[in-house]
């Protein structure tokens, strides 16, 4: 009887741990096979005809929704199987003064990891130069929608699982300290076969999580990711 009460006791320590392995295996699997599928649609549909802005742009949503629709199952499913309700991962009203200074604090991170960037590859310092992307002017060029779908909607999804659920569930079970860098991890290698940065998307997935801990409301983390994806669609900042 003692055997069996012990064996279920692990049984029911190790299983969110199995649960959160499988959401995170299965999300990096699905961005990884994602910039496959958008090249095989594009080929297919400009092989067929299609203008080849309209068939990148038609290749991009449908890579950006399958993986938006993968994080919205992942944390429905997440949060039910754990038990965690909504108010938990920091769905709460927004607060203007902290969505300001978050937004303020990424801003300055996106600058400080440039002039890194730009210190490690010349060896000197140098103010940054704002150019306006030539984009903003051609609403007629179909990398502004991407760019615009990209920004407002994708951004607030990806905060719901990686820095709502994600963030949240590993919490409950370790430090905070070692959630804030699991999840920003996980959220690295999620971009692993979408950005030749992943030092860059892992310090901003540090960042993000520190907002979310910091105010405990996931508006934060939201409102900083959007402005990081709006600064660097619009805008290029030269050091």
């Amino acid at each position: 009887m003692k055997i069996e009460t012990t064996a279920t006791a692990l049984s029911s320590k190790t299983r969110p741990f199995t649960v959160l392995s499988l959401i995170c295996l299965c999300v990096v699997a699905v961005t990884i096979y994602l910039p496959n599928l958008h090249i095989l649609i594009y080929k297919h549909l400009a092989s067929n005809g299609t203008e080849i802005h309209k068939a990148s742009f038609l290749g991009h949503i449908t890579q950006i929704l399958i993986y938006d629709i993968a994080l919205i199952g992942s944390t429905l499913l997440g949060l039910r199987f754990l038990r965690i309700p909504l108010p938990e991962i920091g769905w709460r009203k927004p607060k203007i003064l902290q969505l300001a200074r978050s937004v303020a604090i990424m801003f300055i991170a996106l600058l400080l990891m440039g002039e890194a960037y730009s210190i490690f590859k010349t060896v000197s310092f140098r103010l940054p130069n704002f150019v306006l992307a030539k984009n903003w002017g051609d609403l007629g060029n179909t990398s502004v929608y991407i760019f615009l779908f990209t920004s407002v909607f994708n951004a607030p999804i990806e905060e719901v699982f990686y820095r709502g659920f994600l963030l949240t569930a590993i919490k409950k079970r370790t430090s905070a300290i070692a959630a804030i860098i699991l999840s920003a991890l996980v959220y690295a290698a999620a971009h692993f076969n979408v950005s030749n940065d992943l030092l860059q998307i892992f310090i901003s997935g540090i960042i993000l999580a520190l907002l979310k801990t910091w105010g405990d409301n996931l508006w934060n983390p939201i409102a900083a990711h959007l402005i990081k994806n709006a600064s660097a669609s619009w805008f290029f900042i030269r050091f």
